[in-house]
Parts: C-alpha cells; structure tokens; sequence
C-alpha cells in the first residue's frame, strides 16, 4: 500500500510538475522567440537527446544498484531545474538550452527508475488497475494544475507560478521517499535479452512494441503543437489561461472515458473502443489542414487531449507488461531501454520534420499535426496483433 501510494503521488506530482515545463515554460519560450517553431523544436531536440542519453545510462546502474535512490536524485534534479528558471529567468532566451538539458537529464534518471520499479513492484496483474488509476489521477492533476498555472502566469506572473511549481516539487521529492523496494544486483545486457528473445520466439511482440513506442515518439509532440497552436489563436489574449482551461476541460473528459473504458470487459469490446479512440483523433484533426482557428484548435484538442487517452493507457500498460506476460521479468530494464530508443527516433524524426516548417513553408506545421495523429491511428494495428496473437494485455 505504502509503495502504490508513493509511486501515485510520484507520478502526479511529477506530471504536475512537467506540465509547468512542457506547457507553460514552451509558451513562453515561444512567445520571447517571436512565434520561432525551430526554437522550440530545438529546445526539445535537446532535451530529449538528455532523456534518451541518460535514460540508457541509467538503466545499466539501477540494475545493479537502489532503483529508489536513483529516483530520489532525479526528484532533486527536477527541482533544482525549477531552482535555475527562478534565479535566471530574465535570461531565458539566453538560456532556454541550459534549462532543456537539466530537464532532459533529470527526466531520463527519473523514467530509467521508475519504469523499473513499475515492472517489479506492479508488473503483471496490478499493473492494468495501477495504469488506470495513475492515469485518473494524471488527469485529475490536469484539471486542477493547467488553469490555475495559466491564470497566475497571464494575472500575476510567470516567476509566481513558477514558485507554485517549486512547491510541487517538494511535494514530490517526499512522495519519493515513501517508496521502498528490495532489489539484486543485476547486470543489464541488451544482446542476452535480444537471445532470450529469440529463443522463447517472442521476439516479435517485443518488436512490434518497439514500433509502437516509435509510433508514439511521433504522437507525444501533440503537446508541443497544442501549446504552439493556441498561443497562434489566442496571440497575447490571454493565451496562457486559455491553454491552461482547454487542458483542463479535455482532462475531464478523459476521465470519464477512462472510467467507461474499465468497465468494458469482453476482449473484442475493447478492440473495438481501441479502434474507435485510434481513429476519431485523426478525423478530428483534418480541419487544421484548411486553417488554424478555434473551431480546428478545439477539434484537436478534443482528439488528443481527451480521446486518445485511451490508446495512450493501453500502450503504456502494454510496454511494461511485455516483458512480464513473455515469463521474462528479468529484462524489463532492457525492454525500458530499447523501448524509449525507438521513442527517441520517432520525437527526433519529428521534432526534425517541426523545425522545417520555419525554414519552408508554415503549412508543413499544419500537415505534421495531422501526420501525428495518424500514426495514432497505425497503432491500432500493433495493439491489436498484441491483444489476439499474443494475448498481451
């Protein structure tokens, strides 16, 4: 109990936490770089190489030492990345390269632990109800955390949210440390568990969730593009506020829909709710191919923001659970690994794709927001052979 509760509140904290980051940190870097999409895209560029980087450092260590301990640091790492946007936020712009590197490192400790933890302490089993419960409370975080954050930045200012966000991070450093876990030293070997593989013939599901994660390197950057399109629509309106309430209207519906989902037992009722979820984003998104206004804008977030919830759960639950449900729990730091490589390429190739848009044509923007919510859609198709062929769920 004393874990599940630690781990919970890690979590929300920590999303509330990014949210400050990922959201409102990008709108202001947007902003002060009058409207630069390659700025931005590079700030993330740099900050993903900084997950990916000591994501698979990591990985090798919290093997063979305290998962928890490594946690704890990543906690005072994101902190401290809070502490530099306090002290040198007058210099940004300057700076915005500094502060995506801290946070790429930090994120890529916290994730590397974390999803470890998640296999050992809540793999099989647990793990479907643990995922649905974090994912209640993650949108729960959405809609108390994104208008209030977005209010005080366009009422009061960006350096008082920012302190708000400093005290979550207190709060999750002591979430932290209400998780305890055993653990054996542990040698990590990408090429043992590439063999292992091989010879139990499970090495295509194990590829086939590698392309799924590739697939949602793409669909992660909808929330870039949703901070970049409202900040278009709304200009200097309030643009903050009204970023913060549309998160927060479409995190209460993803509740709701999560809550629907649970109920759903038999296997081919939730194919077909996976199907619908994979495919209506996508056909909500087409407008932003005519114009970007509120009408497309809200269209979209409905899609990403509410909808696609469902297939996010369900793959999150698929790629922790893959290595427990194939009787190889040994590896699920190397399935981590190479999972979030593939996640890398696919937020790489389209942070890439993003950043043209400012050297060529803008409309290249309009297309790779519907481009990402159509590898959503290919998803399905993965999800599916897992739930049938393999009877991974």
């Amino acid at each position: 109990m004393r874990n599940t509760v630690g781990m919970l509140g890690t979590h929300v904290c920590f999303f509330a936490f990014n949210l400050f980051v990922s959201v409102f940190l990008t709108a202001k870097l947007f902003t002060i770089t009058g409207g630069n999409i390659a700025s931005v895209a590079l700030f993330y560029i740099v900050f993903y190489i900084g997950i990916f980087v000591f994501f698979w450092g990591s990985s090798y260590l919290v093997k063979r030492f305290s998962r928890v301990l490594f946690l704890r640091i990543s906690t005072l790492l994101l902190v401290g990345q809070i502490c530099l946007i306090l002290f040198l936020q007058d210099h940004l712009a300057q700076l915005y390269m500094l502060f995506a590197a801290v946070g790429g490192i930090a994120q890529g400790i916290y994730w590397a632990s974390m999803h470890l933890l998640e296999g050992e302490i809540m793999g099989g089993d647990k793990m479907k109800k643990f995922m649905s419960w974090f994912y209640i409370m993650d949108c729960g975080a959405k809609i108390i955390f994104p208008f209030t954050l977005g209010a005080i930045i366009d009422y009061v200012s960006f350096f008082a949210a920012a302190i708000i966000t400093f005290g979550i991070g207190v709060l999750l450093i002591v979430f932290s440390l209400l998780i305890k876990a055993d653990y054996k030293r542990q040698h990590m070997s990408l090429r043992n568990f590439i063999k292992t593989a091989k010879a139990e013939k499970i090495l295509r599901p194990v590829m086939i969730n590698l392309w799924i994660n590739f697939l949602w390197g793409f669909i992660c950057l909808s929330t870039m593009c949703v901070t970049i399109l409202t900040m278009t629509v709304f200009v200097d309106d309030n643009a903050n506020a009204m970023l913060g309430m549309f998160t927060t209207i479409f995190a209460a519906a993803a509740i709701i829909l999560i809550f629907a989902y649970r109920l759903i037992k038999p296997k081919p009722a939730q194919i077909a709710i996976i199907f619908i979820t994979c495919l209506l984003p996508l056909l909500l998104s087409m407008g932003l191919l005519f114009e970007i206004s509120l009408v497309t804008l809200l269209l979209f977030q409905l899609g990403y923001g509410a909808i696609c919830v469902i297939p996010k759960k369900v793959t999150s639950t698929l790629s922790v659970n893959i290595p427990v449900r194939l009787n190889c729990p040994q590896f699920v730091a190397e399935n981590n690994v190479l999972s979030e490589m593939f996640l890398f390429c696919g937020r790489i190739l389209g942070l890439g794709i993003i950043a043209l848009a400012h050297f060529t044509d803008p409309y290249v923007f309009q297309v790779m927001v519907v481009v990402l919510l159509f590898c959503n859609f290919l998803t399905f198709f993965l999800i599916r052979s897992l739930y049938n062929r393999y009877n991974v769920n």
